[in-house]
């Protein structure tokens, strides 16, 4: 029997436009200060904790700060804004091969020596995207999560887990994706291995997923320098 073709709910949609509009409207304000807007640096890090700051050879406070510090990069917005496509491998009634299509955004957050996110160290990286998928119906899932892991602005390795919800198909579900997260290149290319399992009204769907990224915006930037 044929099933009926179900719109994305709009509910979710309004979610990932609030979502799109918050990031944005806190991004595009500073990011024309920030090493030519998208590039940032260890003086854009806002740092706390720690011991003093060595404020006679760095004004800022940031450069030379003693100590372990926790530092997030608001500049971090546009320069960790993915657009990816990869694979799934989908169980349910069977197993099935889907290609997707993912956007996500996030902010870079920590702890190194002295609150510099170029300095080897604890990685934090809030959150939020969509993922589009192909088959009947199509898939939209909506999704946030933190990333937790090791690594400098250049390169992290991270355990990312995630709350989804969305629409699979015929039926809405939620559920969670967790996996490994690589990030290379000042956040230029990432690369997900994960896992995912959605709770619908009709049953539950687990997949194996891989996903490679780039941040167009940045490479356009490398590209025009």
């Amino acid at each position: 029997m044929s099933r009926l073709r179900s719109p994305a709910p709009r509910s979710l949609v309004a979610l990932i436009a609030a979502w799109g509009g918050l990031l944005g409207s806190l991004a595009f304000g500073p990011i024309a200060a920030a090493n030519g807007g998208l590039l940032y640096g260890p003086e854009d890090a806002v740092v706390f904790g720690g011991g003093p700051r060595l404020s006679a050879e760095d004004p800022t406070g940031k450069l030379q700060a003693v100590g372990v510090r926790g530092f997030c990069v608001p500049y971090s917005m546009l320069a960790a804004l993915h657009i990816g496509m990869g694979t799934s491998i989908t169980q349910s009634s069977g197993y099935a091969r889907r290609t997707l299509l993912d956007l996500t955004e996030s902010i870079r957050c920590g702890r190194s020596f002295g609150g510099n996110p170029m300095m080897p160290g604890l990685v934090l990286m809030p959150r939020v995207g969509y993922t589009f998928e192909t088959g009947f119906g199509g898939t939209h899932l909506g999704r946030f999560g933190l990333g937790i892991g090791f690594g400098t602005s250049r390169a992290a390795i991270m355990y990312a887990p995630h709350f989804v919800f969305g629409h699979d198909q015929d039926q809405h579900v939620r559920g969670i994706r967790h996996g490994m997260l690589l990030s290379l290149a000042s956040d230029l290319v990432a690369v997900e291995l994960s896992h995912q399992v959605l709770f619908g009204d009709v049953g539950t769907v687990q997949d194996v997923r891989v996903v490679g990224s780039v941040n167009f915006l940045i490479l356009a930037y490398v590209l025009a320098h």
